[in-house]
This record gives structure tokens, sequence and C-alpha cells, in this order.
């Protein structure tokens, strides 16, 4: 256990918040082509299987430990259920219940770390649960700090279980990522449609693009050109001083807003990963490369020498909500749940996934955070029923919460068309969270998953910055080599 502590106090595991205007303007909801292949999806969805065996389990609880301000994603009262996608979580669970005779509770915590030590109020309350033997839960949930505990047999390694992460409602890649020498005790997918909403993306103002002939950025997409040098070519032509002031300020139009949070997710989407798994599927550190370097160096040409990129540092990062709103900038970078303040928009705007580091990059990579990860305590009565049971949740939230997420983030000036949902779909099929981001290590204030906000708003010197923490890094990464071969 000491070896352990030491590891975790050496790795320093944190929460890892851890069309153009030529398209369809304004599609009729009513068209019966439209609602033809709403059908035809929904069709499709429920077609899919889950292969599960229809077990009556007379009665039985399925308990769910997670986080107070995470319940409504997991538990809805009857009585609760006045917007479209809460009566769709309520019936997702009544059908569960009904189909296998269970009941199920959710145990909300109010500890939480917030900005604390990794060893927070809420991992620690796990840890004492499991340590005590109690065997109340059958499943862990938590904002991604829950992978905080690693190494410490608090959790089932789910290798072990029967279950299909082919699946389209399992995070697969996510989940692949998370594996290590075949051990994988964090899951998680379309049960938590926090996956969905903190996805980053980028707005764009549909009248503007015209304005400005970017051309169909949808376009862009499809045929690979949506890249970090396009967005970076039209930050530099893209810019109007309104006010006359000769100043740039939060007053004039832009190209492109951006806060601390958004540029961070440029590490993801251009593939500078912090670790990559070797042959035997352990994680070695390669974030100290010229890939890295070479991400920084356009990150940093796009927001600080480009004269239509707005970064709002220090300013109220809300304020480029409303300055998206007021047709002030052609793009905005934000996560999805942004969607649904923005539906009051007087002009239309579309959504696009963050850009490729270069077309040389195989696929558009998304970056997702804030979403909860799930795991089964060792403590569990019956492991692979905590399994089937999150496998049926996870199925019936494809089946019936996500459609309803869909509307509720495509509805009002997002335009509903073939484009809009395919870009969602994309995004979600090429969600990814490296291994090195979840276990960042933290030296002094830094950590690397936010390196890129202190390379371009502290003019950091990368290089002299990482190579004064290869040693620490790879040490810490051979330590927890050590306790996975002891793994049990």
């Amino acid at each position: 256990m000491k070896k352990v502590i030491a590891l975790l106090l050496s790795l320093s595991f944190v929460l890892c918040a851890a069309a153009c205007s030529s398209r369809t303007e304004n599609p009729d909801q009513n068209n019966p082509s439209h609602s033809d292949s709403q059908a035809q999806e929904t069709t499709i969805r429920e077609g899919v299987s889950d292969g599960l065996d229809d077990v009556n389990y007379d009665g039985r609880t399925f308990y769910l430990f997670g986080h107070d301000s995470h319940k409504k994603d997991f538990m809805i009262d009857a009585d609760d259920t006045a917007e479209p996608i809460d009566d769709q979580r309520y019936k997702r669970n009544r059908t569960v219940e009904e189909r296998f005779g269970i009941t199920i509770q959710f145990y909300g915590s109010s500890e939480w770390s917030g900005n604390g030590g990794y060893l927070s109020a809420y991992m620690n309350e796990i840890s004492n649960l499991v340590a005590s033997g109690d065997q109340t839960y059958d499943m862990i949930s938590g904002d991604m700090v829950i992978y905080d505990l690693f190494a410490r047999n608090l959790y089932v390694n789910w290798n072990t279980l029967d279950v299909d992460f082919s699946k389209p409602w399992w995070a697969e890649k996510f989940i692949e990522e998370m594996t290590l020498c075949d051990i994988c005790e964090y899951v998680t997918g379309d049960y938590s449609t926090g996956l969905w909403s903190g996805m980053w993306c980028f707005y764009f103002n549909k009248m503007l693009s015209e304005k400005y002939n970017t051309g169909d950025l949808y376009a862009a997409v499809d045929n690979n050109q949506w890249t970090l040098e396009t967005v970076t070519s039209l930050s530099k032509d893209i810019y109007d001083d309104l006010n006359g002031s000769t100043v740039v300020d939060a007053s004039d139009a832009f190209c492109l807003l951006l806060n601390d949070n958004s540029i961070d997710s440029f590490l993801t989407s251009c593939n500078a990963v912090i670790t990559k798994k070797d042959s035997e599927g352990f994680p070695e550190y390669v974030f100290n490369c010229e890939h890295t370097y070479d991400v920084a160096t356009k990150v940093y040409e796009l927001v600080s020498n480009s004269k239509g990129s707005y970064y709002a540092e220090y300013a109220d990062k809300g304020n480029t909500v409303n300055m998206f709103m007021a047709d002030q900038s052609l793009m905005f970078a934000s996560q999805l749940a942004q969607a649904q303040s923005l539906r009051n928009m007087d002009s239309p705007f579309g959504i696009l996934p963050y850009p490729k580091f270069d077309e040389n990059q195989e696929e558009y990579i998304t970056y997702s955070g804030g979403f909860d990860i799930f795991a089964i305590p060792s403590t569990a009565k019956d492991p692979q029923f905590s399994a089937d049971i999150l496998t049926a949740l996870m199925a019936e939230s494809y089946k019936k919460v996500i459609p309803a997420y869909y509307d509720l983030t495509l509805k009002g000036k997002v335009v509903r068309d073939d484009e809009s949902e395919s870009m969602l779909d994309l995004m979600r099929d090429t969600i990814y969270v490296n291994f090195g981001t979840i276990a960042d290590f933290r030296t002094g204030n830094f950590m690397y998953r936010c390196i890129l906000r202190y390379v371009v708003g502290e003019n950091l010197s990368l290089p002299a910055y990482l190579n004064a923490r290869v040693d620490q890094s790879v040490a810490a990464l051979e330590e927890l080599h050590d306790i996975l071969e002891d793994y049990d």
C-alpha cells in the first residue's frame, strides 16, 4: 500500500475536466423527408441488440454511487419529465427495470474535490466504502476523478467480464485507451450525456460565413481540409475594427473566439499525446517531441499572431458567448453544451469539429471533458450483474436519450439538416482522451494537459519546460509499470 500511495503522490493524478449560408437556412421540421429520416434513424437504433438475456432478478436493486450534481443524468422522477430529454431518461430507466425485474437506486454524494488535492473527500469516501467491505453498491460513477484511485484494488477489471465494447453505445476509443496491459477498470458511454455535452467543437455563424465568403465549411470538413492552417488563414484575414478605435478590443468583430479551455483542446485535436502504449499495452511518455512543439507553435501563431483571434484569458469568458450571439465573430470554440444557450441567437449557426493538425492526420479527434466514467467496486456482490445492467442502461440511452439530446441541441437556430447531424456523429465517433491527459502529471502549478494556455498566455518555453521534467515523468510511469505487473 505504501508503494501505491507513493506512486499516487508522484503521479498526482488530478481531475480532468478534465454550413455556410448556401445550405438550407430554415429547414421545415414537418418536411416529410426530414421526418422519414428521423424515423429511419430511430428504427436503426432500436434494432441494435444489446445481446443480453432477459433475466428476471425478482426485485433486486441496482445501486449506483455517484455525485449529487450528476444525479439528473441517471435518475428522473415520474413528476420531473416535462423536458423531452428527461422524459426519455425516465423511460430508459423504467424499460430496464421492467425488463430485468429490478429497481434502480442512485446514491448521491455531496462530497467533491473541486480544485482541491487529488485525495479529495469524494474519492476518500469511495475508498472508505470499499475498504470497509461495504457490498451495497453495484457501480460507481465519477467525473473522471475516480481514476485517481487506480491500483488500490478498489475496482473490478472489466476484461474479466462478458461485455461487448464494440457496441455503439460504448465510447470504444476511450475504453481502449484506458486499458493498460489488458487491465480496464473504467468505462464510459451514452449513459453519461456529459460525453456529448462535454465535446469541444467550433460554432460558426452562417450569415458571417456568407459575408466573408469562407466557402462551404462543412465541405472543408468532409474533404479533409479543416485543419489548423485553414483556421489560422481565416483568422488572419477576418477582423473588423467596429468602433474605429484602432485598438483591438471586445467591441470589434473577429474570426474566432477562444479561452483557456478551448486552447487546451487543440492538444487532442492535433494528436499531441502525452503517452502512447507500447506493444505490451503499457503507456510510455512521448510528449517531449517535435510534434508537440509544432502544435504549440501553430496554436501560438493562431492565437497570438492572428488579429482575427480573440483570446478571453483575462476578460470575462462569458462575454465571448455574448459576442458570438451579437454577430461579432465568425467562429466560437466551446463545448457542445453551449448550444442550448445559443438557441435565442438571431443568426443561424452550425457546428464543426475541432480542426486537424494537417491533412496528413488520419482522422478528426474530439476532446470531451466533464463526463462520467464507471467502475465496478471490488466489493460488488455480482460484478457480471453490475456489467449487464450498465450495458442495458447504455443501450437504452443510445436508443432513447441520445435522439432526444440531438433534438435539444439542434433545435432553434441550429439548422437541423444532414450536415449538422453528421458533424455530431463524427465528433462522437472520434472522442479520444489520452491516458496521459487523465493521469496528468502535475509539476508546480502546471499540468501537461493545460500546457498550451501557458505557451500562449505566458510565452512559456515549451522545450525547456518539458526537458526539465522528462526524468520525473518517465520514473513515475516506470513505477506504475511495476504495479501493473503485480496486479491481481
